[in-house]
């Protein structure tokens, strides 16, 4: 690591502040010192320093590259601050009277002004430069040429987001006055001579600083001829980790300054043996040992099938340990949540200390987190090192009155930095730290190293990105020793879209996954029916007499929209049917149900003794956990399909039945889906083939060609090329997994909740009370307590939250922010849904 007086000669004049808070205050080299520490600190908890390698030896830098290469790495937060020597800084932001000493107060043309990150970002440019030219090897000179203005950018960007690093070096080899460059000799004489002409090396003078515009103009041109794609992904990801730990190192010591508090635990799991010990004790783990230990298998026991499964993917895990990936294909009901933990377990080492369970539907996220809790007993031990991580939930639950101010912002930092050593999450947020590029985005990222991720349901992610999903999964999993685990009873061998050296590193833990789709236990559980089904929409008329003539014969049943709107014009219907003379209590769940009614409803349909018809949208799925008898749904894509009929028998005791029918033209609802674009439905004889023989392999061998072909003919700012010039902020937008819905508005209506809703929550909540708090938090001037607070309010804000279309015009009482408040909210609801308005909103 440089020392600081290999830059610096203070020559005793005044002392450069970095940070201040009352009458204290931290020098440059006090927090430059301490920033260091914290680097070293997360590097050896993390054990990053095989990550550094493993970029090292795919960039094949050896001796004096290779003694360059952990130089820069080791620097970074070395150099980070350096530009707080910016007179402008120290006098503005730091009120360094010392500075005023000076006999210049320089500031560049008014491009500085009191920034202090490009400063340092130049600096770091200036120090190693010249090192790097010296080389003689062009290819060598270019990877590092490459690695040290990726890693200036991230120094230039630490207080803010990362944009496009192509940009950046763009503007850096543009001669003009707005390039600090050439003003860092100048900077040096104002500053009475602080900046040695040691760290300016070969920029001290005019003629060196022509030889870097000369060579910068050379370093743009040849640097796709230098530099191959799997070079780019490891100087991509070398980025993303270095950001990410520069902004934890800075926090950290910012934070020990500011807060007075050292921190020493980074969120690695502690005891393995504790939680593996406390698994393999628990009934159903028993169980399933027991029957192997016996062989007392009856092939016609679902649960002997659960077993096999079990037994056969923790076979093929062992059998396939030096694989990243891991494709869990398995029927519903087979499951996959106890097969996924114990893998999880298995892929626990002294290295690998962290998992992360990711669910495209925070339903997903809740239920897994109860499965969990059954597992392990509520073992205290255990589930201390389990954390929800998702919008609903708050940081903490502890009372704010037993909070100590100084408290919040170790609160914050957890989250922020993700210090949980077991994350139960939606894919949002972990794709928001996979591939996102603002600074709340990246601070996590190096917590993703030596962990295990699982990745539930991921056909339900966005498929027209399934290529880019996949690249950066296989990718991450090397460069980072990530073990992923992706499951799903309909499950894309998304390894297809690799390159075929690629594809060595994914592993299918079911062998023979007919074995069990085409067992009867499976296979047979539910029986497709298409009497409804014709290319001309059916009438609600037709439906409801259908359903009600069914009802004679079954308890429940389960009726599917993919338009909210038509699930609530059919639930209006149903109710006031005068045909209606069934002992059915009907229901209806949507997207815009809260966390409450959805329960509530769920246990009613999950009670054996009620007779029950759930209208729904399609969030039924794959997010809630229900059976029913017999089901009927408008038709979308064949994976939809599939993922429905896993509602129906789930506990394969009876012969369930599934109706589908057409109403709704998916393409109204499933934007950008090739599945749909393709029709790749039920009104092809092929598909309902596909369906009936669960041979999902030929529906998705369709798809992935689609999507291979789509790849090929993306020329510009397609994956490769957005990562090798590392856009950042393209990258982020292109793997946006969900819609941004800008024809929304949020309001927050102050209503009266429900008996239902009351006694699910265990406490009637005062909406305006709510508000109230809601506002006066908004005024908190602590940011830490106002995050965690708002974090807190926010579960019971979710109650009263609704999105809108935006050209619905309701009456409001109050805006905060983007929340418009109604007071009188009762008169928009009926037996606790929305009737407010008559827009399509589709879930």
């Amino acid at each position: 690591m440089t020392k600081f007086e290999d830059i610096f000669d203070f020559q005793g004049k005044y002392k450069y502040l970095a940070h201040i808070k009352n009458d204290r205050k931290e020098t440059l080299q006090e927090h430059t010192d301490l920033a260091n520490i914290y680097f070293e600190k997360i590097v050896e908890y993390k054990n990053l320093k095989p990550f550094f390698v493993r970029i090292k030896n795919i960039l094949k830098l050896e001796d004096l590259e290779e003694e360059l290469y952990y130089k820069m790495i080791d620097d970074v937060v070395n150099f980070h601050d350096f530009g707080k020597i910016n007179s402008q800084f120290q006098i503005n932001k730091m009120l360094n009277k010392e500075v005023l000493k000076m006999e210049d107060e320089y500031n560049i043309s008014g491009v500085l002004s009191s920034d202090h990150s490009f400063l340092s970002a130049s600096i770091f440019i200036a120090y190693y430069f010249g090192k790097i030219i010296e080389i003689g090897d062009t290819k060598k000179i270019v990877i590092l040429l490459e690695i040290l203005f990726a890693l200036s950018y991230i120094i230039s960007k630490h207080h803010g987001n990362l944009d496009s690093f192509e940009e950046y070096i763009e503007k850096l080899a543009k001669n003009n006055e707005e390039n600090i460059l050439t003003e860092l000799k100048n900077i040096s004489a104002s500053n009475g001579g602080i900046l040695k002409d040691e760290a300016l090396y070969k920029l001290k003078e005019k003629e060196d600083i022509s030889i870097f515009f000369n060579l910068m103009e050379t370093y743009l041109k040849v640097r796709k001829e230098n530099i191959s794609s799997k070079e780019a992904v490891a100087i991509f990801t070398l980025t993303k980790m270095m950001f990410s730990l520069l902004i934890a190192s800075d926090y950290y010591s910012t934070n020990e300054f500011m807060q007075e508090v050292k921190y020493e635990n980074f969120g690695n799991m502690g005891d393995i043996d504790i939680i593996k010990k406390e698994y393999e004790n628990s009934e159903i783990i028993k169980s399933i040992r027991n029957k192997k230990k016996n062989e007392t298998l009856n092939n016609k026991d679902i649960n002997t099938f659960r077993t096999k499964i079990f037994l056969e993917a923790e076979k093929n895990l062992e059998k396939n340990e030096d694989s990243n990936i891991f494709f869990l294909e398995a029927p519903t009901g087979s499951g996959k949540s106890n097969n996924a933990l114990n893998l999880s377990l298995k892929l626990l080492d002294k290295d690998r200390r962290k998992i992360f369970y990711v669910y495209p539907f925070n339903t997903l996220v809740e239920q897994n987190m109860n499965t969990l809790k059954n597992i392990f007993g509520n073992n205290e031990e255990v589930l201390k090192n389990i954390a929800v991580v998702n919008s609903v939930t708050p940081l903490t639950n502890k009372d704010s009155a037993d909070i100590p101010i100084e408290e919040y912002s170790d609160i914050l930092m957890d989250r922020q930095f993700l210090n949980y050593p077991f994350i139960v999450t939606t894919h949002v947020g972990i794709f928001n730290t996979l591939v996102g590029n603002t600074k709340e985005d990246c601070m996590p990222f190096y917590q993703l190293a030596n962990s295990v991720i699982v990745f539930d349901e991921i056909q339900a992610y966005k498929n027209i990105i399934w290529t880019e999903i996949i690249k950066i999964l296989n990718s991450y999993a090397k460069l980072l020793n990530i073990k992923i685990i992706i499951m799903s009873a309909t499950l894309p061998d998304l390894s297809y879209l690799l390159d075929e050296e690629e594809k060595n590193n994914v592993s299918k833990l079911i062998e023979n996954r007919d074995e069990y789709f085409n067992n009867e236990i499976f296979k047979n559980r539910v029986k497709v029916n298409y009497d409804l089904l014709s290319e001309k929409k059916i009438e609600y008329e037709e439906l409801l007499k259908h359903i009600i003539e069914n009802s004679l014969s079954n308890q429940k049943i389960l009726v599917e929209f993919i338009s909210k709107n038509a699930a609530k014009e059919f639930y209006e219907i149903f109710k006031n049917s005068e045909e209606l003379n069934i002992n059915h209590e009907i229901l209806i769940l949507t997207g815009e149900d809260n966390k409450a009614r959805r329960n509530s409803v769920i246990k009613k349909i999950n009670n054996k003794s009620k007779k029950i018809i759930l209208i729904s949208t399609q969030l039924i799925e794959a997010g809630v956990d229900i059976d029913v008898d017999i089901g009927y749904k408008n038709i979308s894509g064949l994976d939809n399909e599939e993922q429905f009929l896993g509602r129906i028998n789930r506990s394969c005791k009876k012969s369930g039945k599934a109706y589908f029918f057409y109403l709704t033209d998916a393409k109204k609802v499933y934007k950008n889906s090739v599945i749909i674009e393709n029709k790749l439905n039920l009104f092809s004889n092929e598909m309902k083939k596909v369906l009936e023989n669960k041979k999902f392999d030929i529906f998705y061998s369709k798809v992935l060609e689609i999507l291979k072909r789509k790849a090929k003919e993306k020329s510009n700012d397609n994956f490769e090329s957005i990562i090798f010039n590392k856009k950042f902020k393209l990258l982020k937008e292109r793997m946006q997994l969900i819609e941004e819905q800008d024809d929304k508005k949020t309001y927050f209506f102050n209503r009266k909740l429900t008996d239902e809703e009351v006694e699910e929550i265990g406490e009637n909540i005062n909406g305006s009370e709510v508000w109230r708090k809601y506002v006066d938090i908004l005024k908190e001037e602590n940011y830490a307590k106002k995050i965690v607070e708002l974090s807190k309010i926010r579960e019971k804000m979710m109650y009263f939250l609704y999105e809108v279309k935006k050209n619905v015009e309701l009456s409001y009482n109050d805006i905060k922010g983007s929340i418009i408040y109604i007071d009188d909210g009762d008169k928009y609801f009926t037996d606790g849904i929305y009737n407010g308005g008559n827009e399509d909103m589709f879930i």
